[in-house]
């Protein structure tokens, strides 16, 4: 079957689920495969200003070492990772990042998460791995601008590191 993804404004964070999403597996039954393409596409939306963040339904530390062991793990600002629902997780990622709901991507492989967040964030855009990851970085929205030196990024890593020093 065909991707079947349409962004509907200019995507400035991509949220990601992590079992059978950004990885192959889940972390809580066992090990996981880190997949590749994954790994390039949140470090090329990075080159373009574009941040990635996690809600993922997992214990945090497992999820933290095999992201570092990945060198990846600083590429996401504030990852909620937890067994919570995910409509506050990403809830609570969207207001620390200071985002519109609509400039915001969720992927999941779960369709109850799925419909859960389409609910709660009706302008959100949303959609299963296989229909947007093979076409996410040939999207007019996710052009970005040029930020190889990945400001954005570290600009948020401080803000991340601001709120985590008031709690």
């Amino acid at each position: 079957m065909a991707p079947s993804f349409t962004a509907t404004a200019p995507i400035k964070l991509v949220v990601w689920d992590m079992d059978d999403t950004f990885w192959n597996g889940t972390l809580s039954e066992g090990s996981v495969t880190l997949v590749d393409r994954n790994i390039e596409i949140v470090k090329t939306l990075a080159d373009r200003g574009i941040l990635s963040s996690i809600s993922s339904k997992n214990d945090f530390e497992p999820v933290r070492q095999v992201l570092t062991a990945a060198g990846i793990w600083d590429y996401f600002i504030f990852p909620h990772i937890s067994w919570d629902a995910k409509g506050g997780s990403i809830a609570s990622i969207v207001e620390q990042a200071n985002l519109r709901p609509e400039n915001v991507l969720f992927i999941d492989d779960n369709s109850i998460n799925i419909e859960e967040i389409r609910f709660r964030f009706p302008t959100m855009m949303v959609a299963y791995p296989w229909d947007v990851l093979p076409v996410l970085l040939e999207l007019k929205q996710t052009v970005g601008k040029d930020d190889r030196a990945h400001s954005r990024l570290k600009q948020y890593k401080q803000l991340e590191k601001k709120i985590s020093d008031q709690s």
